[in-house]
């Protein structure tokens, strides 16, 4: 299985981007690949699940933060 693309460059926000930033991105992007804008482009569905998937990647706290020991 191929890895996971990187959530940031999915919403095309930099590291470090505020939470702001980040669901605006995410905002945007969705309309542009939702999939009822064009029901009939089945790839639109797996974009807009690749989109939310990075979303919550990276609206949880502390994600991609290592744990501390």
């Amino acid at each position: 299985r191929k890895d996971p693309p990187d959530p940031h460059a999915v919403l095309g926000v930099r590291p470090g981007a505020s939470p702001r930033e980040i669901r605006i991105a995410f905002l945007a992007r969705c309309k542009e690949v939702h999939p009822d804008g064009d029901p009939s482009d089945p790839s639109r569905h797996e974009r807009f699940l690749l989109l939310a998937e990075a979303y919550a990647a990276l609206s949880t706290p502390h994600a991609g933060t290592p744990p501390r020991d």
